[in-house]
C-alpha cells in the first residue's frame, strides 16, 4: 500500500503520515526533509556546483546514511533554502532519485509507504493506492510553525513565521516544475480546527473506503 500525503507548508502532513505509517505499519518518507538535507549540504559546501555529476553522485552515497530527522536540518533558514533550491530543475530530478532510493531501500521491511511532502501524489508516486492533499490556513500554519521553532531558535517572531509561509507558499504554487497542487484524484480535507487524532480517524475511513 502506497499512501501520499501533499500540502503547505506545516499543514500537518509530517504527524498524519507518522500515525498512518504506525498503524498500518508502512515506511515513512518525509520528501521535504530531504530538501533541507540537501540545503544543509549546499550551505555546509559552498561553491560546489549543483549541476555536475560528482555532485549528485556524492549526494546519493551520503543519503543512503543521512540522518533525516536531524534537527539541525529543522531551522528557519533551513527552510528557506529548500525552498529556493527546489525551483532548480536538476536539484528537483536529483531530488526525486534520492525519494525513491529512500523509498525502496526503507519498504522491503514494512506493508508499504506513506510519503508526505509537496508532490509526492502528483509526481513522486502518481500510482498511490491513496492521495490525500491537506489545507490548513495560513495563519494557523504560521502558529503551529512559531510554536514548533520556539525550541530551536526562540529568537524567531510569528510575523517571521507567517511572512516566510506566505513566501514559500507562492513559491512552490507557482514554480514552473513540480508545482504544489492537489493529485487530480486525491482527497481533499480542509483540517484547520481538527486535532491530529480527528485527522487520524478521518484518512483511516478514507483508506477503508477504497478497500485496499
Amino acid at each position: 500500500m502506497i499512501i501520499t500525503i501533499d500540502g503547505p507548508a506545516s499543514s500537518g502532513k509530517g504527524t498524519l503520515a507518522k500515525n498512518l505509517a504506525k498503524h498500518y505499519n508502512l515506511y515513512h518518507l518525509d520528501s521535504g526533509s530531504i530538501f533541507r538535507w540537501m540545503a544543509k549540504h549546499i550551505i555546509d559546501n559552498p561553491g560546489q556546483p549543483t549541476n555536475s555529476e560528482t555532485f549528485a553522485t556524492q549526494l546519493r552515497s551520503a543519503i543512503a546514511t543521512a540522518d533525516l530527522n536531524d534537527p539541525a536540518i529543522r531551522s528557519e533558514s533551513i527552510a528557506q533554502k529548500a525552498s529556493e533550491i527546489s525551483q532548480i530543475e536538476t536539484i528537483r530530478s536529483l531530488f526525486q532519485t534520492l525519494c525513491l532510493d529512500k523509498v525502496n531501500q526503507g519498504i522491503p521491511s514494512y506493508d508499504g509507504a506513506v510519503i508526505d511532502g509537496r508532490d509526492a501524489g502528483t509526481v513522486l508516486f502518481p500510482n498511490a493506492n491513496v492521495k490525500l492533499y491537506l489545507i490548513v490556513d495560513s495563519e494557523e500554519r504560521a502558529r503551529r510553525r512559531y510554536l514548533e521553532t520556539q525550541t530551536t531558535d526562540p529568537s524567531i517572531t510569528y510575523e517571521d513565521i507567517y511572512k516566510s509561509i506566505v513566501v514559500r507558499d507562492q513559491r512552490d504554487i507557482s514554480r514552473q516544475n513540480s508545482p504544489l497542487k492537489p493529485a487530480s484524484d486525491a482527497y481533499i480535507l480542509d483540517l484547520t480546527s481538527e486535532t491530529p487524532e480527528e485527522v487520524l480517524s478521518m484518512a483511516i475511513a478514507l483508506i477503508k473506503a477504497k478497500n485496499i
